[in-house]
């Protein structure tokens, strides 16, 4: 019996103990966590009774120095932070003896003079930020979809090369001889190139003609000389027979001069007979077709040539 009534009071116990926490409110405690602003400063002032010191933005080292106590204090910022103040007294008064501001310096080391021990330090750091350097970014570049495009076969004509025919055309030598010659016919060579030689045109000196003298001009006809039984007049121009006394030596002679023949015509050649004048013109006319032939003969040769 008794061991059901504890067993029961155990039961009520831990139902009204469930009551009881189920109305109270659990409380949710949250840390704030401190975050530094860029640039943002703090100063720290430190007595003789904590000089060192040390924490996430700086540290200070009190040190001894040639065998004095606390006569040397280093200042370090922790990383992010530089030191831009510093102040320290070593007479136990309210001043700083030694202080000036700093150029964002990592660590800085002061030592006090004439074998004084360091009472009061302060120091101010600043939080650093790094300047973020902008990252370009790249805009990607769109790379064309090739599509493929059908394209219709074509018959390709096969080329065919003409050759162009060549006509030659028969180079026609012209015969320099007019009638029947055994000389070869020049045939000229394409690749001599032939200058043309002036034709000298002989000078021809007219053979002066012979001035024919008509010695009797009482007698029709030319009278090269006194015929048979005739004479010349005193004035010797007419030829006359001769008087019944007998020839007259004014045939050869009159008054002691001789006797001249009527002149015709100017004349370089002394006077000669018929035969021998006839003679001299044949010869004279036949040299001249001989050297007229000959001039064509050759100018023709030379136009052949030149062709």
């Amino acid at each position: 019996m008794k061991l059901y009534k504890f067993v029961g009071s155990f039961f009520v116990i831990l139902l009204l103990s469930a009551a009881i926490l189920s109305t109270v409110q659990p409380r949710s405690y949250t840390h704030a966590i401190q975050v530094d602003s860029c640039n943002q400063e703090f100063t720290y002032n430190k007595s003789d009774k904590d000089l060192d010191f040390d924490d996430s933005r700086v540290n200070i080292d009190l040190q001894s120095y040639q065998g004095d106590n606390d006569r040397r204090v280093v200042f370090t910022a922790k990383s992010g932070y530089v030191i831009i103040y510093y102040g320290v007294d070593y007479t136990g008064n309210d001043d700083f003896e030694a202080s000036g501001n700093l150029s964002s310096l990592q660590s800085h080391t002061y030592t006090a003079p004439d074998n004084q021990t360091i009472d009061n330090v302060s120091v101010k750091v600043k939080k650093v930020c790094a300047t973020p350097t902008s990252t370009p970014t790249q805009t990607p570049t769109a790379t064309p979809v090739w599509t493929p495009t059908t394209t219709p076969f074509a018959t390709q004509t096969p080329f065919v090369t003409q050759t162009p025919f060549v006509t030659q055309t028969p180079i026609a030598t012209d015969n320099p001889c007019e009638e029947d010659c055994n000389e070869p016919t020049p045939t000229p060579t394409p690749t001599v190139t032939l200058t043309p030689t002036p034709i000298s045109t002989p000078i021809v000196t007219a053979t002066p003609v012979a001035t024919i003298f008509d010695v009797c001009a009482n007698i029709e006809g030319i009278q090269t000389s006194v015929p048979d039984g005739k004479h010349l007049d005193a004035g010797n121009v007419n030829c006359v027979e001769f008087s019944p006394s007998g020839p007259s030596e004014s045939s050869s002679t009159s008054g002691g001069s001789s006797v001249t023949p009527q002149v015709l015509g100017a004349s370089t050649m002394a006077a000669t007979g018929v035969f021998e004048e006839s003679l001299f013109y044949s010869l004279f006319s036949f040299g001249s077709l001989l050297t007229s032939f000959g001039i064509m003969r050759n100018g023709k040769k030379r136009a052949i040539l030149i062709n």
